[in-house]
């Protein structure tokens, strides 16, 4: 999830809090708080038929006396509005269903109410319309369509454009020799393979329009801010309205304004794959009225970019999208068993705000094995070079075995386990996400350690060394017995100095930004293991058991005073060059190359 670069978010769930209630009914061209719209005492036939609707057009597995433990929540919603009117229903049996598909945006049942056989249709407005030529009156008779289609459309864009979801019904009575011709008696589902939804779902008579609120996640616009920080881009892919999803986006802080793009499915369809490439490169970019294939062409697109998308959804129809994103994430709480076998993260929250949690988290897991591998390679460079130059030059050995496994295996790990359990930075201090192909070990990562850290560890070890060597009267290819004195002090100092420098580079391999300051001692691991890599030193000098065992030796005072000038040099040096690659390379400034 560190990786991600993009986040194709649905809307219902993650960005808002999935709490649906039924807040308007639009019936005969006036809209009602549902509250107000029916009354038990003397309710019209038509608003009867309408609320058989509601409470009939449903793919929940329920019985008559309790609702369904689990299920799609909107549909929950609306059948839990529908029964509170139970007592004036007539009884109706479910005799067939035509099931939701996100290419049609509509679900039809037929049901037996009174003897009657009716097909109720429920799905987005402009979808039922279309499939209207007569409206139901309040006293359950067929009227004419044309005069309040208009009205209807104007109302479910106002409804829309105050970021309520929008869903139409409508109905048509039908006869037995149909609905034979349609299904059979053992079959409930109506299979498209054999009969043509299209020829059932018309010449349908509206019913009228329910919306549904769904407050927006209070912690959202503080995450997407955090994303805009992270260079994370958001974008809203939806199967509701377009002006509903703006709605969203502008208040969420994914459209910054309402003049941003949104793309609607149908006009996707007639786009080119170039098309969809530079619509893409828009900074402030969504998607509504969507179906399947097309968000998994978009997600798609965007992965040829070479962007890292993660992306997430809850029911059937995003398992495609699910399954071919980098990052699938499916939601945990109201998301379809399909969804989550077909995601790679189940968000048990269900909340936006936890993805991009968990982004900062990966970013920050991918930094702290970074700084710790820069810090232990560049250990390796003092302990290598010393064996070498004794191999090449007439010296005394540098360093012995011991000294080495003493640095390995007792002062630096203390630091590099800090390194590694650093808590995750700020997205504004931790810089962009990688792209595909950053690797842990980059040739940034490496000549850093190698020529830059370990060279002035190297440096530092080896002028102590040479120094010691030099106050105790040694002449350059004059022999040294092993194990001599003077052979011991020497040693000795470059070993303390490369304990000391290791103290110093655990501050510049933590903090891409800054070296020493009021941030240094946040980690008690990381300060714990200097303050012992700086108690071991007398300890390994004047002790007898660890002095005979590492070969160390009181070395000269006056030494103390190169030692910190190496320190002091090695920090100003460092902060030089950040300040240099944050000038002319700004974009890997915070990356451990």
């Amino acid at each position: 999830m560190g990786s991600a670069t993009v986040i194709c978010t649905d809307k219902t769930g993650t960005l808002t809090r999935n709490e649906l209630r039924v807040e308007n009914v639009f019936w005969q061209s006036v809209s009602y708080p549902c509250e107000e719209w029916c009354n038990k005492a003397n309710a019209a036939d038509g608003k009867i038929l309408f609320l058989c609707a509601i409470r009939q057009a449903h793919a929940l597995d329920t019985g008559e006396n309790s609702m369904p433990a689990a299920g799609d929540p909107l549909e929950r919603v609306l059948v839990g509005y529908a029964r509170q009117f139970d007592e004036i229903l007539p009884m109706a049996q479910r005799l067939a269903e035509i099931p939701f598909d996100d290419s049609r945006r509509r679900q039809s049942v037929i049901v037996n109410i009174k003897n009657d056989i009716w097909l109720l249709c429920k799905g987005a407005p402009e979808v039922i319309t279309g499939l209207c030529d007569s409206s139901v009156h309040d006293d359950g008779k067929i009227g004419p369509f044309e005069k309040i289609g208009p009205a209807i459309a104007e109302q479910a864009g106002r409804y829309a454009e105050s970021g309520a979801k929008v869903l139409g019904y409508a109905c048509r009575k039908i006869d037995e020799a149909e609905l034979i011709a349609v299904t059979s008696a053992d079959a409930k589902v109506i299979d498209d393979r054999f009969v043509n939804p299209a020829e059932i779902e018309k010449n349908l008579a509206f019913l009228g329009l329910v919306t549904l609120a769904d407050p927006l996640r209070d912690e959202v616009p503080a995450a997407v801010d955090k994303c805009r920080s992270a260079g994370l881009r958001v974008i809203m892919i939806t199967g509701d309205h377009p002006e509903t999803a703006r709605y969203v986006a502008c208040r969420s802080g994914i459209f910054s304004n309402e003049r941003a793009r949104m793309v609607t499915g149908a006009e996707l369809e007639h786009w080119s794959d170039t098309q969809l490439q530079l619509a893409l490169s828009l900074d402030e970019i969504g998607f509504a009225r969507v179906h399947a294939i097309q968000k998994l062409r978009i997600v798609r697109a965007l992965q040829q970019k070479k962007e890292i998308v993660a992306v997430t959804g809850d029911g059937v129809n995003d398992a495609p999208a699910l399954h071919g994103a980098h990052i699938g994430i499916a939601m945990g709480l109201c998301g379809t068993e399909v969804a989550r076998e077909s995601a790679d993260v189940v968000l048990l929250d269900d909340n936006f705000a936890s993805i991009v949690e968990g982004i900062r988290e990966g970013r920050g897991i991918f930094r702290n094995i970074q700084n710790f591998m820069t810090y232990i390679l560049s250990s390796n460079v003092p302990e290598a070079i010393p064996l070498v130059l004794y191999a090449l030059l007439p010296i005394p050995l540098p360093m012995s075995i011991p000294q080495i496994l003493a640095i390995d295996l007792g002062t630096d790990l203390v630091p590099a386990i800090g390194l590694g359990s650093e808590p995750a930075r700020p997205f504004s201090e931790q810089g962009a996400g990688r792209k595909t192909h950053r690797h842990i070990l980059t040739s940034g990562l490496l000549l850093k350690a190698f020529l830059w850290l370990g060279a002035w560890q190297t440096a530092a070890a080896m002028s102590l060394f040479f120094a010691t060597l030099y106050i105790d009267g040694w002449n350059w290819g004059e022999p040294v017995e092993a194990g001599s004195l003077m052979a011991r002090r020497a040693s000795t100092a470059a070993f303390i100095s490369v304990i000391c420098m290791q103290a110093a580079n655990v501050f510049v391999c933590r903090d891409q930004r800054a070296l020493i300051g009021r941030k240094a001692a946040a980690n008690k691991i990381i300060l714990s293991g200097v303050v012992i890599e700086i108690l071991l030193i007398p300890v390994f000098v004047y002790v007898p058991v660890f002095r005979d065992m590492l070969g160390t030796a009181p070395v000269p005072p006056e030494l103390i005073l190169p030692i910190s000038g190496f320190i002091f040099s090695f920090l100003i040096c460092e902060k030089i060059r950040r300040a240099i690659k944050e000038k002319f390379c700004p974009s890997t400034s915070h990356e451990s190359s």
